[in-house]
């Protein structure tokens, strides 16, 4: 009986021992192929200064949009596998098939609307996918608003930073800047009124009712150096949303535990 016990014991040792652990489920050939996804974005290439005084920090990003006041737009593939691309601007009759490239559009084409379609193919795995035709084709639409003078860019807002709660409310005002195409900005920060403040409004920083800007200095003494950030607007230009950063101590750069984050909301007086 008892060299029965320990033969049953053994096996038992044996049989959890040799139990293997459960393994991660591989994704098989099937699961990997998947049909092509035609998918992209448009809009301006934008350089976002890093207020430092050097351009070794600056860096650029593109704002996905469906509206614009014209100028160079950039148009790019997020498409991750293709054999090819082949896009159609409008009634433009140039070929584009790069995953990337840009089109400038003139004043002439402010108010209208264009459609852009791109087309992806890749060849169908037509075993996992026996109803795919490899291709696949996307349709945006381009509006283009025209351009209006940068004074809608301009003007008094009364609000607060939700950062500090709407019962502190205080004043601020946009202004045409001392160097032309510039923005001063005045009482922002609060309590902060600099002679010179930087945003340029022109076609290269300013998207569809926003634009970004950049103090790399600090004029006058006033312990806002490197101020940096974004002016986003609604559509009638009536409230704004000001996403901005500074240098607590204005000898340091604008980073780490030395910026100083603040976003400002207000409308319009």
């Amino acid at each position: 009986m008892k060299k029965n016990l320990l033969s049953i014991f053994i096996l038992t040792l044996l049989f959890v021992s040799c139990k293997k652990e459960p393994q991660p489920h591989m994704k098989t050939t099937c699961e990997l192929s998947k049909p092509v996804k035609a998918s992209f974005t448009m809009g301006y290439k934008v350089k976002i200064d890093s207020c430092d005084n050097t351009s070794s920090n600056d860096y650029f990003i593109l704002e996905d949009t469906d509206t614009c006041f014209g100028g160079l737009i950039t148009f790019r593939s997020t498409v991750c596998n293709y054999d090819s691309l082949r896009w159609i601007i409008g009634n433009n009759p140039s070929q584009f098939t790069t995953k990337e490239f840009n089109l400038f559009f003139t004043e002439e084409f402010g108010g209208m609307t264009i459609p852009i379609t791109l087309i992806a193919k890749k060849r169908p795995n037509e075993i996992c996918n026996p109803t795919d035709d490899g291709v696949d084709t996307l349709v945006r639409y381009l509006h283009i608003k025209t351009h209006n003078s940068s004074h809608t860019f301009y003007g008094k807002f009364i609000g607060h930073n939700i950062e500090d709660g709407v019962a502190d409310l205080f004043e601020i005002e946009l202004t045409s800047g001392i160097i032309n195409g510039t923005v001063t900005f005045i009482n922002l920060p609060q309590g902060g009124n600099p002679p010179s403040g930087f945003g340029q409004l022109n076609k290269q920083t300013v998207i569809y009712r926003r634009f970004y800007f950049c103090r790399d200095f600090d004029f006058g003494g006033h312990g806002l150096n490197n101020m940096i950030g974004v002016v986003k607007y609604n559509s009638n230009y009536d409230s704004v949303r000001i996403e901005y950063s500074y240098s607590i101590d204005p000898a340091k750069p604008n980073r780490g535990s030395n910026s100083r984050k603040k976003t400002f909301i207000g409308t319009r007086i």
